[in-house]
């Protein structure tokens, strides 16, 4: 009887193990560059454009969780209106997962919900009427994103992104590695809101509210560059740091793109490549800083690039191969 009773308490022990209910909250921590969100705080783009943000809002829907070794569970019902000037965390519900590896996620709303009746929705409902206004109308939808500030050596000139259209329901996919703790699985995510500038010049100021142009380039830019699962790390110019690094193309061409490391004087790096799920694919070691080096990667898909060495702060990289 003593040993039934024992083998009934290890089967209810190991059966508790195996499917334990966790918790998953999901945080986005405000970046521009390596320094905290704020409004009014003068940052530059990659085209070294002065700007300031006045104001940054953008919604997150449509996500799923890749966990456990490649399961992905999609989650319904998940919409996040994303201001930057405030804490964003999100309880994604509760789950029989153990280890996220990845998080997938739409920038916007979905088809079915954008041409929908804001007044419909609970005032707390991050569909219902904002202010400011973050639905266009019926027939355009919502705005997934809206980004206004100044631009300019002086700050003086006003650019103003509204992205919106179905067209532009991007989904970006996220590297972590979460696990749990006290049934509480923190998915943190760090979003530099610099490279949603990239590639946009917004000296001169620019207003595009539509689902072309530079608001549309805008929206892909949250899809490809914003968003990464590695905190974000001064980079230093002193002679033992890095001043700038540089890959490009990206999205990479027939899986090659081109990787510059640049410090004050010369030093060697390791540079190593890992997939979504942040397995090492490759490592290519003793490079040089201040030259270019070619990575390639075989497979489409997303990729961090980890970069080492002595006197080296790491910084990681992502890009992508299409």
């Amino acid at each position: 009887m003593k040993k039934q009773i024992t083998l009934s308490v290890f089967t209810i022990l190991l059966s508790s193990l195996l499917f334990a209910q966790n918790t998953i909250n999901l945080n986005i921590n405000h970046k521009l560059g390596a320094d905290d969100f704020a409004f009014n705080q003068s940052s530059k783009n990659n085209l070294s454009n002065d700007f300031d943000v006045k104001r940054l809002q953008y919604y997150v829907s449509g996500v799923t969780l890749v966990h456990d070794g490649g399961t992905e569970t999609q989650l319904d019902s998940i919409w996040m209106l994303v201001d930057a000037s405030l804490k964003t965390t999100q309880e994604l519900g509760t789950f029989n997962i153990t280890n996220i590896e990845a998080i997938k996620f739409h920038i916007g709303i979905e088809q079915d919900f954008n041409h929908g009746d804001p007044t419909l929705f609970h005032t707390s409902h991050p569909l219902s009427p904002k202010s400011p206004s973050m639905h266009w109308g019926w027939t355009s939808g919502y705005r997934f994103i809206a980004l206004e500030g100044k631009a300019g050596s002086s700050l003086s000139n006003t650019f103003e992104l509204h992205g919106l259209g179905d067209k532009n329901y991007h989904e970006t996919t996220v590297s972590v590695s979460a696990s749990a703790t006290n049934n509480i699985i923190d998915i943190n995510l760090y979003a530099d809101y610099t490279k949603a500038l990239e590639d946009i010049d917004v000296s001169s100021g620019t207003i595009e509210h539509s689902e072309s142009g530079d608001a549309k380039k805008a929206i892909e830019n949250f899809r490809d560059f914003v968003f990464s699962g590695f905190e974000l790390i001064q980079s230093t110019a002193s002679i033992d740091g890095i001043t700038s690094v540089d890959i490009y193309p990206v999205p990479a061409k027939d899986g090659k793109t081109n990787l510059q490391v640049n410090t004050l004087s010369k030093l060697n790096f390791n540079a190593e490549i890992l997939n979504i799920q942040g397995k090492s694919i490759k490592i290519q070691n003793k490079l040089q800083t201040n030259i270019k080096h070619e990575i390639e990667v075989n497979e489409s898909g997303v990729y961090f690039i980890k970069i080492t060495g002595d006197g080296i702060n790491e910084q990681m990289l992502k890009f992508i191969n299409k």
